[in-house]
């Protein structure tokens, strides 16, 4: 008949408790066992189910704990609840108990705990009692329910179990709130830091830490110190942290489980909270400062790594040795090549450092200088004065010297070995290599870079001779052989590792796209008619005698009334002067004229001596210093600026003019320098001294000091431009009858017959009667027939060997003379 008001009290009862599924069911199930219909029982009371609600302090019980016969409410330890009692003849129950044991239907008076709670009646059928357990162990426990009988006509009272199912869970706390939580978040820092130093530690490599006790900063080197012991025993340390960080995230589940209340719950917030503070922030923190973090938490590793070591240490042995020790990462060349250049060095720093690690992968063929683009003298060349300077000159310190063949180098000249030469006593080259017996270092063009470097260095030598060996590989089917293809030095592997071309203050830029052979030092001979350099390089007093002697023993040319003094004294600072070195049995090398081969230039010996062959018995005579050849190239010019010297600014009518056609053959004998004067050039001389004088005639006075070097330097520039690859005014474009022209040994005439007669006439002279010769020569040549119209013989005058060889050129040269090709007798 209670039925409305239980069913009202229970469901207030369950009211917190409904709002999810796995709570509602149990107490649904429990509400419809109450409102079965029970039968009448006056014999004693039946407690037949318990619904425990929150007391009037407002705790409210931890949930439902669910085993495998049924679900029990969970009751926190020491907490009060009100407990709702369902049966029947509930008038007869006096009191609740708890006890850990239970016998159905038996007495619990010797197994019931201490404590004792109230009923108060609510009817028949339902009771209320505000009760708790505050005495258990020091763990979880089940507890069963227990009331107090009242005793039949004044029996004795007692207690009994009413069955197994009447029972809760008691769940003590064995930390306070606060506590767990603190416990919580130092699991949690824990937690990220082995993350943490799993990522950062097992990341810093032993070779990396190495490097950083050496090359790091102060504070670097500090932190790699502390951190390289531990770091060497790496698998004992990874086991230690992977130990610790799954012990710390399994505790930490288990807490979050006991906070919470529910599995589910749990499980989502010990995740959440693992994977944010304990993997991504950590991780994201020492994998930038992981050096750091590491060195200062080496206390707390060290520790856990003590206290994991049961485990974590037989764990260990066994990987180091299966998989072996971790020795740090090594590279290889080409790895070593793409980590340096994706480390944004500098682009000069970059290329020495894959330079240096190209060596071994790159051969001497690769960076020799082929025999053709070397500078080397033969062994008979004779030192002297002038061989020192042209090896100054070409910058080289190391000069290769061969016999008879290039590929033939038997011994190194170094500049050093000059200083014992004599500039009055000239000796062979091969002579002085004898005398300080260097070797010379031979290589092959299949060795790596790496080994000719390492050879060297411990030889302490700057270069070497490359040869090839030519096997049966290569077709060869005779017996093995070496021939030499070229050199190296220890600047072209250098080149290599710096990825430069190294030049020094003796070194000229190499024009792109062409061949190397024909740029600056590279070339081993300069061309006579392309060497031209400033003769302000003549010593004071041989440049002052050349001025002089040009004045005054060519004065038809050179003379005051020519050029002026001040204007042929500025002549010697421009680029006339030609430095020629002697190469012992090179004719063509040595030539300065070449028979019937036309020229526009005349040259005056300054050093050295030249052959001269006449004839076709070829008949020498020398000519020494202070010796004009080709004289008639230049006569021309002042032949046409006495009748009309105003065509010499026309660069048309100076291309016109008849170049110099020499009947004769000049060769240098030793080393030489001389003045090379083109026909442009002597004509801008001219012009140069006209316009002085006009100007000293429109003024009235004669230049002089700094006025007159300023005109000079303006004229000079005009006419004389510094600029590389330009002519003057009236430069003569190089025909096809020039000297450095192929075309010239075949477009060149025959030789005349004037020069026949007068080189026969001096055939028959003796060297003790050169006048006598000089004058046969000349009545020979004046008796002759008449040259042809294209082809008129001209002899110059010499100063030197005697007057009689003028005799001789003055005779060949009244024959007809308005050719544009004047051949030319003996320039002596």
């Amino acid at each position: 008949r209670h039925s409305h008001d239980m069913a009202g009290d229970v469901s207030l009862a369950l009211a917190p408790r409904i709002s999810t599924w796995p709570q509602w069911l149990p107490q649904a199930l429990l509400l419809m066992l109450l409102l079965l219909p029970w039968p009448a029982s006056t014999v004693s009371p039946q407690i037949s189910g318990i619904l425990v609600a929150p007391s009037a302090n407002g705790v409210s019980p931890s949930g439902w704990k669910k085993t495998n016969d049924g679900a029990y409410q969970e009751l926190p330890f020491n907490k009060v609840f009100t407990f709702h009692l369902f049966g029947r003849n509930l008038s007869q129950v006096l009191k609740l108990g708890f006890s850990y044991m239970h016998r159905n239907d038996s007495d619990c008076q010797d197994t019931k705990l201490s404590q004792s709670f109230d009923v108060e009646l609510v009817d028949d059928s339902r009771a209320l009692a505000e009760a708790s357990v505050t005495q258990t162990s020091t763990v979880d426990e089940v507890v069963y329910i227990c009331a107090k009988l009242r005793g039949a006509d004044g029996a004795q009272h007692r207690w009994m179990f009413f069955g197994s199912h009447l029972r809760v869970y008691i769940s003590r706390e064995v930390f306070p709130m606060y506590a767990t939580v603190l416990f919580i978040c130092g699991l949690f820092t824990l937690s990220g830091l082995f993350s943490g130093l799993n990522l950062g530690l097992m990341a810093l490599d032993i070779n990396e830490l190495r490097i950083i006790c050496r090359a790091g900063s102060s504070a670097e080197k500090s932190y790699a110190k502390k951190i390289i012991p531990v770091r060497k025993r790496g698998n004992f340390l990874l086991c230690s942290l992977l130990l610790g960080n799954v012990l710390v995230n399994t505790t930490l589940s288990l807490l979050m489980d006991s906070i919470t209340g529910d599995g589910i719950y749990a499980v989502i917030s010990a995740t959440i909270g693992i994977v944010i503070l304990g993997e991504i922030i950590p991780q994201a923190l020492c994998s930038r400062h992981g050096l750091a973090i590491g060195a200062y938490t080496m206390p707390i590793t060290i520790l856990f790594m003590a206290l994991t070591s049961p485990i974590s240490f037989p764990l260990s042995f066994v990987l180091d040795k299966v998989l072996g020790e971790d020795f740090g990462q090594v590279y290889d060349r080409n790895k070593l090549k793409e980590f340096i250049a994706a480390q944004g060095l500098e682009k000069t720093e970059a290329n020495i450092i894959l330079g240096a690690l190209s060596l071994q992968n790159k051969t001497i063929s690769e960076v020799m200088r082929n025999l053709g683009e070397v500078y080397m003298l033969p062994a008979e060349t004779v030192i002297d004065s002038f061989t020192i300077d042209q090896i100054r000159d070409t910058g080289f310190t190391r000069i290769p010297i061969y016999d008879k063949e290039r590929s033939n180098i038997i011994n190194i000249l170094n500049f050093k070995d000059l200083t014992i030469v004599n500039r009055d006593t000239p000796m062979r080259a091969d002579l002085i290599c004898e005398y300080f017996n260097r070797q010379v270092q031979v290589v092959y063009d299949t060795d790596t870079l790496d080994n000719a470097l390492k050879l060297f260095l411990s030889n302490r030598i700057h270069l070497a001779i490359v040869k090839h060996h030519v096997g049966e590989e290569e077709g060869n089917d005779k017996d093995p052989y070496e021939v030499t293809v070229g050199l190296v030095t220890l600047e072209d592997i250098l080149e290599e590792i710096i990825q430069e071309e190294i030049e020094d203050e003796t070194d000229i830029p190499e024009v792109p796209q062409v061949n190397k052979a024909l740029q600056g030092r590279r070339k081993f001979w300069k061309d006579v008619s392309l060497s031209g350099t400033s003769a302000s390089q003549i010593p004071g007093q041989l440049r002052l005698a050349a001025a002089q002697n040009l004045a005054m023993q060519y004065s038809e040319l050179f003379g005051r009334n020519a050029i002026l003094e001040p204007v042929l004294d500025r002549m010697f600072e421009e680029k006339i002067l030609v430095r020629h070195m002697f190469v012992y049995g090179d004719e063509d090398r040595n030539a300065l004229y070449r028979r019937n081969e036309p020229a526009d230039y005349g040259c005056f010996l300054l050093e050295g001596r030249a052959v001269l062959g006449i004839g076709v018995e070829n008949l020498e005579f020398e000519a020494t210093i202070f010796t004009l050849l080709g004289s008639k190239a230049l006569s021309v010019v002042r032949d046409l600026h006495k009748q009309q010297p105003e065509r010499l600014a026309d660069p048309v009518e100076l291309r016109r003019l008849p170049q110099f056609v020499p009947d004769y053959t000049a060769k240098a004998k030793q080393n030489m320098q001389y003045l090379k004067i083109t026909q442009a050039q002597y004509a801008a001389l001219l012009r140069i001294s006209d316009i002085i004088r006009q100007e000293e005639a429109a003024a009235g006075r004669e230049f002089a000091g700094p006025e007159l070097e300023e005109k000079l330097g303006a004229l000079f520039a005009a006419y004389f431009p510094r600029q590389l690859g330009r002519q003057g005014i009236g430069g003569r474009r190089p025909s096809r009858f020039s000297v450095n022209s192929p075309f010239a040994a075949s477009a060149a005439a025959s030789p005349t017959n004037e020069a026949r007669a007068a080189a026969a006439a001096f055939q028959t002279a003796s060297p003790s009667s050169v006048e006598a010769s000089a004058s046969a020569a000349a009545s020979a040549a004046a008796a002759a027939p008449t040259a042809p119209a294209d082809a008129v013989v001209v002899v110059d005058a010499a100063p030197a060997p005697a007057a009689a060889v003028a005799a001789a050129a003055d005779a060949a040269a009244s024959a007809n003379d308005d050719s544009p090709l004047i051949n030319g007798g003996v320039s002596a």
